[in-house]
């Protein structure tokens, strides 16, 4: 859910351009698909050099400089989401992209031998009509009427029954090959149009990103300026207890896989904040329970948001260690319970990965995986 801790670098998502062969009918429109989205990918936007602590003029004292620190924290980590949804999105049509050109060559084999089939069989078509037309009669009465013996009528009626038979079968090849082609042109048409559509979505997807990359970026550097202008006393009243007294994240009791998530999670502790970090040595709060979780073989969505829609509803009467815990009512941070009315989580920018009460903000959701 976030980017760099003052030195530490911002993420940009990366992504695999889809193969698309030289021949395909719709490379043009892949390949300028493909550009649009490399172009987020490759450089992020460029902001500046951050503000100096004048520009914030509104900020008196510490107490001040903390909230505000505070607000744009919670300003930047929605903001991450928001990307990280985006970034999301964009790999989703990334690979319907490539499904939808493989779809495409699917199609097209599928017409191209229909055609074959057809054009192998139309001779024998064309003949058989071109037989009725001049008057050729192949049926039994006509047999009976123009045979001299029993013998010959018997000759005649066996070749005709086999002719007729080949002929018929001959025409029913025809008439399914010619049916399997024109449904594979008409869903050929439809693949093309789906894959028209998803490039203009992948396209206008990729100015989302771009356009959410660039805010969380102003953030960043608006955060990491305030943070600057802070003492060191101020910091470590920003930062709080990393361990609350008593705690030994060594001696967590319990066993199950809701317990050992705790304790991947507890093995990180310390482990600096950054936004869109998913560990092991940085993370975002997302990032973190993702990470853990993923430790003992679950998994779980990547954002916060995607986090608490996610898994089982649990009651707070029915907390139990390894719990995802949602905070705020926009679902903006998570962290997991370790027991005893605390959770460890990855909290804000400038703070690592610590320890503190279930309680520390408004509880949203809880919810298990």
């Amino acid at each position: 859910m976030r980017l760099p801790l003052l030195s530490q670098r911002s993420r940009a998502p990366h992504f695999q351009a889809p193969h698309i062969q030289a021949n395909s009918p719709q490379r043009f429109a892949a390949v300028l698909c493909t550009i649009a989205l490399s172009a987020v990918l490759v450089t992020a936007p460029h902001i500046g050099n951050p503000p100096s602590a004048a520009a914030h003029p509104d900020i008196t004292n510490a107490t001040e400089a903390l909230q505000r620190l505070t607000e744009l924290s919670r300003d930047a980590t929605r903001a991450n989401d928001q990307v990280l949804t985006a970034e999301i999105r964009l790999e989703e049509l990334h690979n319907q992209l490539g499904e939808a050109e493989e779809r495409q060559h699917e199609l097209g084999r599928a017409a191209s031998e229909a055609r074959d089939r057809i054009a192998e069989l139309q001779e024998i078509v064309d003949k058989f009509t071109a037989a009725n037309y001049r008057g050729v009669r192949v049926d039994p009465i006509y047999a009976l009427l123009t045979s001299d013996s029993p013998q010959t009528l018997i000759t005649q009626l066996s070749a005709l029954e086999i002719i007729s038979r080949d002929t018929g079968e001959r025409i029913k090849d025809f008439e399914s090959a010619r049916a399997t082609y024109e449904t594979a042109e008409r869903l050929a048409r439809e693949s093309a149009e789906r894959f028209l559509q998803l490039t203009r979505d992948a396209q206008a997807q990729h100015a989302t990103l771009q356009s959410r990359q660039s805010v969380l970026q102003g953030q960043i550097e608006e955060i990491k300026a305030l943070y600057e202008t802070l003492s060191e006393e101020e910091r470590e009243r920003w930062i709080g207890a990393i361990i609350p007294p008593g705690f030994d994240p060594d001696l967590v009791r319990g066993s199950g896989v809701g317990a050992e998530i705790v304790r991947a999670a507890l093995s990180r502790i310390g482990t600096p904040y950054v936004w869109g970090a998913t560990g092991p040595n940085e993370f975002d709060c997302s990032g973190l329970v993702m990470w853990a979780h993923n430790q003992l073989g679950r998994s779980v969505p990547r954002t916060s948001q995607m986090q608490a829609q996610g898994g089982m509803p649990v009651r707070p009467a029915e907390i139990q260690p390894g719990d995802v815990v949602v905070y705020y009512a926009d679902a903006s941070h998570v962290g997991l319970y370790i027991g005893n009315g605390q959770i460890v989580h990855a909290s804000t920018f400038g703070v690592p990965v610590k320890v503190d009460p279930v309680n520390n903000a408004p509880i949203h959701a809880i919810r298990r995986y």
